[in-house]
């Protein structure tokens, strides 16, 4: 099985055609509505950006416009990644997106997807992450809404992974040991090295990783479930008494505990 690292950004993405896409929202939604205005959002990714998309209607709502890097880009993951070989036809996010909303977790429905110019408009979850309603919250609140969260993530955990899906691409990549070395190496250098601004001493590291690696077939050697890989509190939309669930498309099979380590780090 082999680990292969995220390609990487060619060029910076040009905006929107804000006339292909007014014309789009005007006759492609599920509401009637006539186009106002385009708001870059941050959160952007290497391979992506997003946008909000104002409507002027009565029954208008606002509507997320993911931009892709390049159309033919969903071939590739944003994230390292380890399993056997498998034929991606369909755009990742799309894929799981489609899998866990079948599970009945919160994801945002998709309204259309203009494949040739690589945009998707999405249900808008607002601006109010987790991480942001729990700046100020009292401890009964922060326990509150981190409980719904640890929910949220046991029925996606219960619902998206029995029965197993051969068409989601989810259940065709996993943390095996080399993907899980990966990120330990990724911890290295970047939690170690970066901060401390000087590279490990190779007996030290060849011990580290030495220890790393019996963690790593324990882990790969668990039981697996249905893993976001990014499930932490800025992934997380408090969108009214809804907990929505955002930035999944690099979704695999791995061991229980990481999406809730993830989420209570």
């Amino acid at each position: 099985m082999a680990t292969v690292d995220p390609a990487a950004p060619k060029q910076p993405l040009a905006l929107p055609d804000p006339i292909l896409v007014a014309a789009t929202v005007e006759s492609r939604l599920p509401f009637q509505g006539q186009f106002k205005s385009l708001t870059p959002l941050a959160g952007d990714a290497s391979n992506r950006r997003y946008f909000r998309i104002e409507l002027i209607g009565a029954a208008a709502r606002p509507v997320i416009l993911m931009q892709l890097a390049e159309p033919e880009a969903f071939k590739q993951s944003e994230e390292a990644v380890s399993g056997a070989a498998h034929q991606i036809t369909e755009l990742p996010f799309l894929n799981i997106l489609s899998h866990l909303a079948k599970a009945g977790v919160s994801v945002p429905r998709l309204y259309h997807y203009d494949q040739q110019a690589g945009l998707l408009y999405l249900e808008d979850f607002g601006d109010l992450t987790l991480s942001d309603a729990c700046r100020q919250a009292s401890a009964k609140e922060l326990e509150a809404r981190y409980t719904q969260a640890v929910d949220a993530l046991a029925l996606m955990q219960a619902k998206a992974t029995s029965p197993a899906d051969s068409n989601c691409l989810a259940f065709h990549r996993s943390f095996d040991v080399p993907l899980l070395m990966w990120e330990f190496d990724h911890f290295l250098e970047y939690g170690i090295e970066a901060r401390q601004g000087a590279p490990i001493e190779p007996e030290s590291r060849r011990t580290i990783r030495g220890e790393f690696e019996k963690i790593a077939e324990l882990l790969a050697g668990a039981p697996r479930v249905f893993v976001h890989r990014d499930y932490h509190s800025r992934n997380l939309m408090v969108d009214g008494t809804r907990l929505g669930v955002i930035d999944f498309q690099d979704a695999l099979m791995g061991p229980a505990t990481y999406d809730l380590a993830s989420l209570l780090r």
